[in-house]
């Protein structure tokens, strides 16, 4: 590290006016990635390198986390001491005590991606102060031609921007076979290698789900918590990692509508059913990678916390949200429908850049329940500005909904894809076992 990158440097009009670092910040990812390298570190690779740091104590220690993170996923601050000692860089990285000093000072990592933003923002900023003060020198030489100074000066930009932005252009013919593989699996219906629904007829309208979102939209009590259960039952049964994140539920309530679903137990035989037979449905269920998800507070800062955990640590490639209306945005300024508009994009950025499937569920108003039809997709406009950010729309629809008279045990249970931004739409029947909760493929199969 050169002094000229530790101090701001100065033009004819002044000094520039720059906070030249975060210290605070950068001890905070530091001290974050020492406490839960599982979970820390990937987020904090995702978009920061050892020059983005200030002190280059902290630059040589991220390098040597990373450095050691490809030898093995877990380590303490005894391993990381060990090894920086045996590398021949303990005292470059601040030694032993300022180790334990980090780990002291950092009582959470909850805000772990924030503090990276502002690690990030702050290198780049300064690499933008360095090329403007370069820039000034090249623009006051009168003996270099101006042309040169241009070029000069573009790729002195250039250069800053690359100090953190990696490059997403790629030619189409890196695409290759991989491609075409993914295209026949999907004309197919065919999900193998991506995530599907768990249902086959389903799988052939909405193909490969991973990184996107799908809203599953109906009224009160149709069964969209049901629908989405039983489709995490149904991938984690493939060999699937899913996680399912509930506000409205206790992880024994969870788990009470598992029992019931793995032992097509209904309802109300419940209570006098075996432990023999509870606990094999137990077993069964645990040997499954579903992770269950209860959080104290109902905000999109905590939601996209545990979403992450569950990528980085768990790597789940679908996780399950119950349900959309349950979110809020901590004094969000605008009205609830632009709100929810925000939540639903902040979720697909989520799928997008960890290549995830987010499956969510979503209360139609009841002016438009109320209707007695099945769900169309202007229902989801009512509900919030929805529609813009979701992948894959599916309404759910059960005639015994609306007239008791019917049978209630079981019935069929109609998902219309009403939207599908890769694909066509149409409607897979499915069997609704209430009683179980249960939901099953139907012989009847799907229809456009």
């Amino acid at each position: 590290m050169t002094s000229a990158r530790r101090q701001p440097p100065e033009v004819e009009s002044g000094p520039l006016q720059l906070d030249a670092s975060n210290l605070e910040a950068e001890r905070a990812v530091l001290g974050s990635i020492l406490i839960d390298p599982l979970y820390s570190l990937p987020i904090a690779l995702d978009c920061l390198k050892p020059e983005h740091f200030w002190l280059p104590r902290h630059g040589v220690l991220f390098q040597a986390l990373r450095c050691l993170a490809e030898r093995t996923h877990e380590f303490d601050v005894i391993v990381v001491a060990n090894y920086l000692e045996e590398m021949g860089l303990l005292e470059k990285a601040g030694g032993r005590l300022f180790l334990n000093d980090l780990i002291a000072g950092c009582a959470t990592s909850a805000s772990l991606e924030h503090w990276c933003r502002i690690v990030f923002e702050k290198a780049v900023r300064r690499g933008l102060v360095m090329a403007g003060h370069r820039i000034v020198e090249l623009g006051n030489r009168e003996e270099t031609s101006v042309e040169s100074i241009y070029d000069q000066a573009l790729a002195l930009l250039m250069q800053a921007n690359e100090m953190g932005v990696q490059s997403q252009v790629n030619h189409v013919s890196a695409m290759g076979e991989d491609f075409v593989q993914w295209m026949g699996r999907l004309r197919f219906g065919d999900t193998h290698g991506g995530v599907g629904t768990g249902y086959s007829d389903l799988d052939k309208l909405t193909g490969d789900l991973q990184g996107s979102v799908t809203v599953v939209a109906g009224a009160t009590s149709m069964g969209k918590t049901a629908f989405l259960l039983n489709m995490a039952w149904r991938l984690v049964n493939q060999g699937e990692a899913a996680g399912y994140l509930t506000l409205e539920m206790t992880p024994n309530q969870l788990m009470k509508r598992l029992v019931q679903i793995v032992g097509h137990i209904p309802v109300s035989q419940l209570r006098y059913t075996k432990d023999e037979v509870i606990r094999a449905c137990v077993k069964t269920i645990y040997s499954k990678l579903l992770f269950l998800c209860k959080f104290s507070e109902a905000t999109l800062w905590s939601l996209l916390r545990q979403m992450r955990e569950l990528v980085s640590r768990y790597k789940v490639r679908v996780i399950f949200i119950d349900h959309l209306q349950q979110i809020t945005i901590p004094d969000y300024p605008d009205k609830r429908h632009r709100e929810l508009g925000a939540i639903m994009s902040a979720l697909r950025q989520f799928a997008l850049r960890y290549n995830v499937a987010v499956v969510i569920g979503c209360q139609v108003s009841r002016e438009a329940s109320a209707q007695k039809e099945r769900p169309k997709l202007w229902w989801l406009r009512d509900s919030g500005e929805i529609e813009n950010s979701l992948d894959v729309a599916i309404g759910l629809y059960r005639a015994t909904y609306y007239d008791r008279a019917l049978p209630q045990d079981h019935d069929v249970l109609e998902a219309i894809v009403m939207k599908q931004r890769n694909g066509e739409t149409g409607t897979a029947n499915l069997m609704f076992f209430m009683r179980e909760q249960r939901i099953e493929p139907s012989v009847a199969g799907w229809t456009d």
